[in-house]
């Protein structure tokens, strides 16, 4: 029921009150009617029972001091006490009642009936009461329609409700049932993640966080039913964390809101607010200078040797590189990272894949056949065009999928999704093999490897770091060995930077290995040098698949 009719009927509820005053004693004599003053104070602001409370005891209290004959002092029948106090008792429970429709409507978004922004408000300072109590972190999500003002006006305002209406029912199915949903106006969204993890293991929170507004984004894939349906919209979301980004709810607005003017301006689905770049506009500036690299394949691939333990070259690991003007080479970790924040991750994954299938065509002209390989992305696995995409493009070049390994991170392997799943599957029966990167330093499921076993799995350089000193770091080498010689897969032990480290890999039968003791990454040109120096003695080798793209 609209507001408006709630307080119309609490008006003539009081206008009624007033009239009927008479049947109890008199106009003359209102103190019954002045006992409608609590009862109304009460139903206005207390619960109903409250209200219901001091209904009854004005009741009671109403009966002796109005006489029914006030010159005679004659005091009233039962019957006119009791219906006084039904009579204060439906009172109490109706204007009650519509007090808290009122209450309710006034914390609603009338077009989508999400929650506004006075609603959210408390929500998430009570959100960041219980994370500081328990140590949990809290994600707030910043969402915008993109050119909505463009669906307005050629559309009409009535298709741009009903947008907003179809925008916020895909939204209450994509999000968890404890988030907090609200419409903050005009077209924009705002979700409050709560129970995101543990606050001290900042990978499982941002893991757990990309996923949920990877699923809020992904809502906007489908096309839409308004304007006559068939209309495709996309969105631009920004994403802060409690406690990493803010320490209080209104930087914690600022940071997502900043993120979302990030991703709006660099044109992605999404952006993290990252606490170690505290000034959006100049992290806003180099994503989009790693967009702009992307999209005009300004960016190198170098290859790192990788060879089998005591024998030749098998393969190459090869890495994308980025120098950004005059700041020089970007690290990795940094790009890769801005990369799968702002959505740029798919765009560069496919340029890298073009680009290593390009150069594998090369060297195979030449009678160089390495083993190859390039590194997918989770966000990219749950693409459903994802895997005919990589398929097409490896036909177009004329390659053999056999001779070709995708690498996936732990936290991507561990993906239960069926569409993530379902990618894992299909390129596996298309003839890639498929890697575990990183093995050791995350999120291992030995569940998932045991029920989906990897050809390949790559030992994380941490591991090896105390190899031989520590004993604990040997039993941990050992164990994975004995691990993967169980399910069938292949070894490649990473980051090996002294001969003691090589010697132990020898010793225990690792099967291959990389690292800046064996071989630095290099551009194509030198790379190729170095296949065309070892391969002919590698060809005598068994073949193994071990070359990664990053």
């Amino acid at each position: 029921m609209p507001d408006a009719q709630v307080k119309i009927q609490i008006v003539l509820g009081l206008a009624v009150a007033w009239l009927i005053s008479p049947a109890f004693g008199g106009q003359e004599h209102v103190s019954p009617v002045w006992f409608v003053a609590p009862i109304l104070w009460a139903a206005f602001n207390q619960r109903a029972l409250v209200a219901l409370l001091v209904a009854v005891v004005s009741a009671v209290l109403a009966g002796p001091f109005t006489p029914a004959d006030v010159d005679a002092g004659t005091a009233q029948p039962l019957s006119l006490w009791a219906s006084r106090g039904l009579f204060f008792i439906f009172l109490a429970l109706a204007v009650s009642h519509g007090a808290r429709r009122v209450r309710i409507g006034a914390l609603l978004d009338p077009l989508t009936g999400l929650a506004n922004r006075g609603a959210l408000t408390p929500r998430v300072e009570a959100a960041l009461t219980r994370s500081e109590r328990r140590q949990e972190a809290v994600g707030l999500v910043y969402l915008d329609i993109d050119d909505f003002k463009v669906v307005n006006d050629s559309l009409g305002h009535a298709s741009g409700d009903e947008l907003l209406r179809e925008v916020a029912e895909r939204l209450r199915q994509v999000t968890r049932a404890g988030d907090v949903l609200a419409r903050h106006g005009g077209d924009e969204f705002i979700v409050l993640l709560d129970g995101l993890g543990d606050a001290r293991d900042p990978s499982t929170v941002e893991r757990n966080a990309a996923a949920a507004v990877e699923r809020i984004v992904g809502a906007f894939e489908a096309p839409f039913a308004a304007g006559g349906g068939d209309l495709r919209v996309a969105c631009s979301a920004g994403l802060g964390l409690f406690p990493a980004d803010a320490s209080d709810a209104d930087t914690l607005h600022r940071c997502a809101d900043a993120a979302m003017y990030a991703a709006k301006t660099g044109h992605f689905p999404w952006a993290r607010y990252v606490p170690s770049t505290r000034d959006p506009i100049t992290r806003l500036a180099r994503a989009a200078r790693l967009r702009d690299a992307v999209d005009s394949g300004n960016l190198e691939l170098h290859y790192q040797p990788i060879f089998a333990v005591g024998g030749p070259l098998m393969g190459l690991e090869a890495l994308a590189r980025w120098r950004d003007g005059d700041a020089g080479y970007v690290p990795p970790s940094e790009f890769i990272a801005l990369a799968e924040e702002t959505g740029v991750i798919d765009a560069l994954g496919d340029w890298v894949l073009g680009e290593l299938l390009r150069q594998a065509r090369v060297w195979r002209d030449e009678g160089l056949h390495p083993r190859y390989g390039f590194n997918v992305a989770p966000r990219q696995l749950r693409q459903p065009g994802f895997v005919p995409s990589v398929i097409s493009a490896l036909e177009s070049h004329g390659l053999d999928a056999g001779d070709f390994v995708i690498e996936l991170t732990e936290s991507a392997w561990a993906l239960e999704e069926s569409q993530s799943l379902e990618s894992l599957g299909a390129l596996r029966e298309a003839g890639f093999r498929l890697a575990i990167d990183d093995f050791g330093a995350g999120y291992s499921s030995l569940s998932r490897i045991r029920d989906f076993p990897a050809e390949v799995i790559k030992i994380d350089r941490s591991l090896l770091r105390g190899v031989p000193e520590h004993p604990q770091s040997v039993a941990t080498m050992t164990a994975i060995f004995q691990l993967a010689a169980a399910l069938g897969s292949d070894v490649v032990a990473e980051g090996v930077e002294t001969d003691e480290q090589y010697a132990f890999l020898k010793e225990q039968g690792c099967a291959l290995a990389q690292g800046f003791a064996l071989g630095r990454p290099a551009p194509a040109e030198a790379a190729g040098e170095m296949l065309r120096a070892h391969l002919a003695e590698s060809r005598r080798v068994r073949r193994t698949p071990i070359a990664i793209a990053a």
